[in-house]
């Protein structure tokens, strides 16, 4: 069976594919047709049923989980891995209100968490890996970053404003729930099942292979320096990617209850 998989050419993800997209694990009568978009493109996908397996934020998971399921693997989840509001200077709240805030799309998380604690930001969508040059060129006041921008923005003279995954974890003691991989549910469990087992075993090749996966991630990643990629990868792909546990259900539920808009 040939299944249609969409995942971002962010360094967690391709990190986490690298077994898979390289052939290197067992598939067993699977095929992947792989394709690799943003995350606003990658969850417009599920929103429209144009695919069989895909990474998601868990902001749009609403939308999507009459028809799609969520894997027990593949999740970018955790502590300290929040999105970050950040902007050229130091902002007041007053300001912030005055503000055009960049998020990633009104379906991602970090979306749906500045609204959950700023719920009255003025917001404009724009591609996550352009919206700290957006800020630079004044085109808007703030924005949310996510990925490795995290580990850039202090040396182009950007400041954070807030730790909306701090916010979070403070306010509800809960990893934070930032992207699944989802499955068709016309699929049936058997195949479901399947695909995340092939998911872990991925990952898991991939941390055995640590430094190869790793050069892998330079042919794809916005930020190359490689100390930034391996600090990328180990915040981001960690023990709730391979088993998030009941706890890494339970931030997800959370999530949905308290933040979707």
């Amino acid at each position: 069976m040939t299944l249609r998989l969409a995942i971002s050419p962010c360094p967690n993800d391709i990190f986490m594919f690298y077994g898979l997209l390289r052939k290197k694990i067992e598939t067993y009568d699977l095929e992947f047709e792989v394709s690799l978009l943003d995350i606003a493109s990658l969850n417009l996908l599920t929103i429209t049923e144009k695919i069989d397996v895909c990474k998601v934020s868990c902001g749009v998971l609403s939308l999507i989980q009459e028809n799609y399921a969520y894997l027990n693997n593949g999740a970018a989840m955790g502590f300290g891995c929040g999105p970050l509001l950040i902007a050229r200077e130091k902002l007041t709240k007053e300001e912030l209100m005055k503000a055009i805030i960049a998020t990633p799309g009104e379906t991602t998380t970090a979306y749906h968490l500045l609204k959950h604690f700023y719920p009255k930001v003025n917001t404009k969508t724009i591609i996550f890996s352009q919206i700290e040059d957006a800020i630079l060129h004044n085109s808007v006041g703030a924005g949310v970053i996510i990925h490795e921008n995290r580990f850039t923005y202090e040396k182009k003279g950007l400041f954070k404003i807030a730790d909306l995954g701090a916010l979070w974890t403070n306010k509800f003691q809960l990893p934070m729930p930032l992207g699944l991989i989802v499955i068709d549910k016309k699929l049936g469990n058997d195949i479901k099942l399947l695909v995340d087992k092939c998911i872990k075993m991925s990952i898991e090749y991939s941390y055995n292979h640590f430094e190869d996966a790793l050069i892998f991630c330079q042919n794809y990643a916005q930020e190359m320096d490689k100390d930034i990629l391996r600090q990328h990868i180990k915040l981001y792909v960690n023990a709730f990617s391979v088993d998030m546990k009941p706890i890494g259900h339970k931030a997800i539920h959370t999530f949905l209850e308290h933040t979707i808009l």
